[in-house]
C-alpha cells in the first residue's frame, strides 16, 4: 500500500486489519518498520525476534542471526493462517524476511518509498492511495468541525479542502485549528492557506507531526540529483514538467533527470500525469521553494535562469517554422543540452500548446526579476501564439514583454514589442490601435543604432503600412510600404526584403490593388528558400488566392484554393486555417454557391471547437468563424 506522504496508509491498514482480524484464525502481528523516522529504520532481525517471541518462541530459542530467524519464522507461520501487517516500511530488503510463507497468511505493507522488488519477486498487488474524493474531503471536515460550519461557506470550504490537496493528514490538521478556534472563519483560514510560503506552517502542529515533518522525512531518503531537482522545480512557474524541462533546470543531460524524476515519483512527491510528464501537488511546491531558498543567492536563481534559457532556445527553434528571420539576442548563458523533437510548423505548435502555461508564467515572473530575458520570451512566443490564434493572449504577452524591454532600455527590442502588440491589434481587427502601436515602434526607433536596428526599422515601417491600410489610409499606407522596401533593399539581405515585399502585398490587398498584391506575393515566395515551409509562405500563397481573377474558370479557381487550404491544414496552423476557410467561403459566395459556403464553414467550425475543448476554451478563431455564420459568437456549445 502506497501513497503520498499524508494519505492515510498506515490509519487504512491498522483499521482494516482490525476489521479482517477474525479471518485469522492464526493471529495478527504487527510492526513499525519505522521507513521514515529521524532515528533510522528498523533492523529486520530485531523485528523477526519480536515476532518469534509472539508466535511463542522462547528468547533463548530464538537464532542470533537474521537468516537464522527468518529460517525459523517460515517454520512457526507455515500452515496457520496468519496477518501480517508491515507498517512503513524502508524498503524490499527490509520486508522479504518478514514475509510469511504459508498460502493461507496475508501481509500488509505499507510504506512510501520505492517497493517494486516486492511487485516483482514476492507477488505482492499493490494498492495506489490517492488523495480523498471532493466530496469525502468536505466529508472528513464536517465530521471534524460541524456540518453547519462547513455547509455555511461552501466556497471557502472547497477552497480549503483544494490547498490542503484532499489529503486526510493535512484535513485533519485545519480541521484542528479552526475546532479550537471558534471564532475564525473558513474562509480566513483558507486565505491563510493561500499564501504559499506560509502554507507548510500553518498545516504543522509542532516539529514532529504536520505535513512538513512528513516532507522532510521523504526528503532525507532522496538521493542528491532528486533532492536538488526537488528544489530546482520550485524555480519552474507551471503545474507540469517533463525530462527535458528537468534536464535544464540541474543542468544535466535527459538520462539523469529521468531517473531524478522517477525517484520523485517513486517516493510520491511527483504524480503522473501523462506518458512522461509529472505533476506537483500544492503542498510539495512550498516545501521545495523552502529548500530553494537555503540556498546562497547565486545558486538560488540559477535553476530560474537556466529555465528561462531553455524556453528560450525551444522558442527560438520553433519560430524557424513560422519567422525564419525573427530578432533577437546572442547564445543564452546556459544552453541546454537537449531539445524537444520539432520538426515542423505542427510539431512547434503541439509543443507550444502543451507548454504556453509555463511560457507565459515564466515572462510573467522574469518581467519582475530578470527582464532582460522576460522580453524575449514574449517575442519570441509571438509567432507561436499567432499561429495558433491566440491573438489577445498573444497581445497581453506582448505588453508585458514590452515593459520589460522599457527596463531595459533598449530601443530596438521595445519597438520590436511594439511591433508585436500592432500586429497582434490588426489580427483583433483593430487597425487604429495597431497604427497607433507600430507608430511607437517607428519613434522608439528614431536615434537606434548598432544590431537590429536596421530589421527592427523595416518591419516597423512596414507594419505600420499595412495597419495605416487596413484604417483606411491607402495613400499614407503605400507611402510607408515604399519607404520600408527601400530601406530594405539598402541593407541588401534577403530577410529584410521578404519582410517588406509581404506587408507590401498585404497592403495591395487591403486598398484593391489585386495584381500588386498578387505580384509582391509572388516575389517573396521566390525570395525564401524551398524549405522548411514557413508561415510567411503559406500567407503568400493566400494572399495570391485573393487576388485570383473573378472571370476565372470555377474548377481552375477551386483547385488553387484545395491545394492552399490543403497545404494550411498539414501545416496545422489554426490562424491561417481559417482564414483561408473564410476566404474561400466569400470567395464562394461571390460565385452565388453559398450554400456550400455555408457547408464548409459549419464542418471547419465544428473541427476548430472540437480544438478549443481540447485547449480549454474558446478562441477568437472560433470566434470569427461563429460570426461569419451569424451564430453568437459567446455560444460556444452550438453546433452550427
Amino acid at each position: 500500500m502506497t501513497g503520498p506522504p499524508g494519505v492515510g496508509k498506515s490509519a487504512l491498514a491498522v483499521a482494516w486489519a482490525h476489521r479482517a482480524a477474525a479471518r485469522f484464525p492464526g493471529g495478527l502481528l504487527y510492526a513499525d518498520l519505522r521507513g521514515l523516522t529521524a532515528s533510522g529504520p528498523a533492523r529486520p532481525e530485531d523485528v523477526l525476534a519480536d515476532f518469534l517471541h509472539a508466535l511463542d518462541v522462547p528468547a533463548g530459542a530464538v537464532p542470533a542471526d537474521r537468516a537464522g530467524r527468518a529460517r525459523l519464522f517460515r517454520e512457526r507461520t507455515a500452515g496457520r493462517r496468519l496477518l501480517v501487517v508491515l507498517d512503513d516500511a524502508d524498503g524490499a530488503d527490509q520486508v522479504v524476511d518478514l514475509l510469511p510463507s504459508d498460502p493461507g497468511c496475508v501481509t500488509v505493507v505499507t510504506g512510501r518509498g520505492p517497493l517494486q522488488d516486492l511487485l516483482a519477486l514476492d507477488g505482492a498487488v499493490v494498492l495506489q492511495l490517492a488523495e480523498l474524493s471532493q466530496d469525502d474531503a468536505l466529508l472528513l471536515l464536517e465530521r471534524a468541525l460541524t456540518p453547519e460550519r462547513v455547509r455555511d461557506d461552501p466556497r471557502a470550504a472547497a477552497g480549503l479542502v483544494r490547498l490542503c490537496d484532499r489529503l486526510p493528514l493535512a484535513l485533519r490538521i485545519a480541521a484542528a485549528r479552526l475546532a479550537t478556534q471558534p471564532g475564525w472563519s473558513l474562509s480566513a483560514f483558507a486565505d491563510e492557506l493561500a499564501d504559499e510560503p506560509g502554507r507548510l506552517t500553518a498545516l504543522s502542529v509542532d516539529s514532529a507531526f504536520g505535513v512538513r515533518s512528513r516532507l522532510d522525512l521523504t526528503h532525507r531518503r532522496l538521493s542528491a540529483p532528486a533532492a536538488d531537482l526537488l528544489a530546482a522545480l520550485a524555480a519552474h512557474p507551471g503545474d507540469q514538467v517533463d525530462a527535458l524541462t528537468s534536464a535544464a533546470l540541474l543542468g544535466t543531460d535527459t538520462p539523469a533527470a529521468r531517473r531524478a524524476l522517477d525517484e520523485l515519483a517513486a517516493h510520491h512527491l511527483l504524480t503522473g500525469t501523462g506518458l512522461g510528464r509529472y505533476g506537483r501537488a500544492p503542498l510539495v511546491r512550498p516545501f521545495g521553494a523552502g529548500l530553494l531558498a537555503e540556498r546562497a543567492e547565486p545558486l538560488r536563481r540559477l535553476p530560474g535562469e537556466r529555465l528561462a534559457d531553455y524556453v528560450l532556445a525551444v522558442l527560438r527553434r520553433c519560430g524557424r517554422f513560422l519567422d525564419p528571420w525573427q530578432e533577437g539576442s546572442g547564445a543564452p548563458a546556459h544552453p541546454p543540452q537537449a531539445f524537444p523533437a520539432i520538426a515542423d510548423i505542427r510539431t512547434a505548435l503541439d509543443w507550444f500548446r502543451a507548454e504556453e502555461p509555463t511560457v507565459r508564467a515564466l515572462a510573467d515572473t522574469t518581467a519582475r526579476t530578470d527582464p532582460g530575458r522576460a522580453w524575449q520570451l514574449a517575442l519570441f512566443s509571438g509567432a507561436l501564439y499567432q499561429g495558433l490564434g491566440r491573438f489577445t493572449a498573444w497581445l497581453d504577452c506582448a505588453d508585458v514583454g514590452r515593459r520589460a524591454a522599457e527596463r531595459c532600455g533598449d530601443p530596438v527590442p521595445v519597438a520590436l514589442l511594439h511591433i508585436c502588440r500592432a500586429q497582434a491589434l490588426v489580427a483583433l481587427e483593430r487597425p487604429h490601435e495597431a497604427a497607433e502601436a507600430a507608430r511607437r515602434a517607428v519613434a522608439a526607433l528614431d536615434a537606434a543604432e548598432g544590431p537590429g536596428a536596421a530589421a527592427a526599422r523595416v518591419r516597423s515601417l512596414a507594419t505600420l503600412g499595412t495597419a495605416t491600410a487596413l484604417a483606411g489610409g491607402r495613400a499614407e499606407a503605400e507611402r510607408l510600404t515604399a519607404s520600408a522596401l527601400a530601406l530594405a533593399r539598402a541593407t541588401g539581405e534577403r530577410r529584410h526584403l521578404v519582410e517588406a515585399t509581404v506587408h507590401q502585398g498585404r497592403v495591395g490587398l487591403a486598398t484593391g490593388d489585386l495584381e500588386g498584391a498578387r505580384r509582391c506575393s509572388w516575389e517573396a515566395r521566390e525570395l525564401l528558400p524551398a524549405v522548411p515551409i514557413t508561415r510567411i509562405h503559406l500567407w503568400c500563397l493566400l494572399t495570391e488566392a485573393q487576388t485570383l481573377s473573378p472571370v476565372l474558370r470555377d474548377e481552375t479557381a477551386d483547385l488553387v484554393w484545395h491545394r492552399l487550404l490543403a497545404a494550411c491544414g498539414e501545416a496545422g496552423l489554426p490562424d491561417l486555417h481559417a482564414a483561408a476557410e473564410l476566404s474561400y467561403a466569400a470567395h464562394l459566395t461571390a460565385r452565388d454557391r453559398a450554400r456550400e459556403a455555408d457547408r464548409r464553414l459549419h464542418a471547419v467550425l465544428g473541427h476548430f471547437r472540437a480544438e478549443d475543448r481540447r485547449g480549454g476554451g474558446p478562441s477568437e478563431i472560433t470566434t470569427g468563424l461563429a460570426a461569419a455564420l451569424g451564430l453568437d459568437p459567446a455560444d460556444w456549445s452550438a453546433q452550427g
